[in-house]
């Protein structure tokens, strides 16, 4: 939550250089405050595992969140149809309203062109009604690279092996949706693919987008434009500490050559408990997502600006 100072108080500025909030007395007794409309465009198998996990995050925050699920109607769903029946709107029952925030998960379709997905059509229709009605966006993994394809017609190149385990990124900028994070921290990372390094770097050097976390072993994995309202995780911070021994057992009964995780199982051995080295990381960049929306998204959602990137 912000920190309350006298207008012009010196060590404001300083504060929002290290991306800490404040606000003036003024401001504070003039907010108005709400709950946040925030819906998530869930494209995960497993959907309630991914609804514990987005949710548990979502809720390290004394902010009050209402939480919408969307669900896909061009996809033939195999399993929980009846959850999402019940559960889950469609993209018609919310094209005429606006939201404060939109989160669309990752998907296990790396290896498939964006425009083989079935529900490729719809997705691009959510994306760009989402510039336009939603405050803020956040993708992550298979997401994040289709809305990087999507908003920056960014390319995805195929990697020789699976990316999977448990990688150490550095910030590279200030910025208050990193605030907080260590000089040295964990990410999960599963996937088989990567947007277009060059793509990404000439985007970054037009200042349309900003680099905020990266690694050597991943490249950069947490990016977004230069107002925050679309954010890029090519990462899965909302993991469990049971997401990526789920995913390798599957890839094994699959018939899968699948290479254990990294820096994942005390001393690589698969029938040790995994060890859980993100935690922090995720509740504080979800906890700064949240803050960051909460403190500049309109009161008023029809007085909403579309979003400019």
């Amino acid at each position: 939550m912000p920190i309350r100072l006298p207008a012009q108080f010196p060590a404001a500025h300083r504060l929002g250089e290290e991306g800490i909030a404040t606000l003036t007395h003024m401001r504070a007794v003039t907010q108005d405050i709400r709950p946040l409309q925030v819906i998530i465009m869930n494209l995960m198998p497993a959907k309630v595992d991914t609804e514990v996990q987005l949710l548990r995050l979502l809720s390290n925050s004394s902010i009050q969140i209402e939480s919408y699920f969307l669900r896909t109607v061009t996809h033939n769903v195999k399993y929980e149809a009846e959850h999402l029946d019940r559960f889950y709107v469609d993209f018609n029952d919310i094209i005429n309203k606006k939201f404060d925030a939109i989160i669309i998960t990752g998907a296990p379709l790396e290896q498939l062109a964006f425009e083989e997905v079935d529900y490729w059509d719809e997705l691009v229709k959510v994306i760009n009604w989402a510039s336009n009605n939603v405050f803020a966006e956040l993708f992550i993994c298979w997401g994040a690279a289709a809305g990087l394809y999507v908003d920056f017609g960014v390319e995805k190149v195929n990697l020789s092996e699976k990316i999977s385990g448990i990688f150490q990124h550095t910030k590279c900028r200030m910025n208050r949706l990193t605030r907080g994070f260590d000089d040295v921290f964990n990410i999960p990372h599963s996937r088989y693919t990567m947007p277009d390094p060059q793509q990404l770097n000439e985007l970054v050097e037009q200042g349309k987008l900003i680099t905020l976390v990266d690694s050597p072993e991943t490249s950069a994995t947490i990016l977004t434009t230069p107002h925050m309202h679309k954010t890029y995780i090519l990462g899965h911070l909302e993991y469990d500490r049971e997401t990526l021994d789920t995913e390798y057992r599957r890839d094994l009964r699959r018939g899968i050559n699948a290479k254990i995780p990294r820096n994942y199982y005390p001393n690589d051995d698969y029938m040790e408990t995994p060890q859980f080295s993100w935690r922090a990381t995720a509740s504080l960049f979800f906890g700064n997502w949240i803050d960051y929306v909460y403190q500049e998204t309109p009161y008023d959602l029809s007085k909403l600006i579309p979003c400019k990137f």
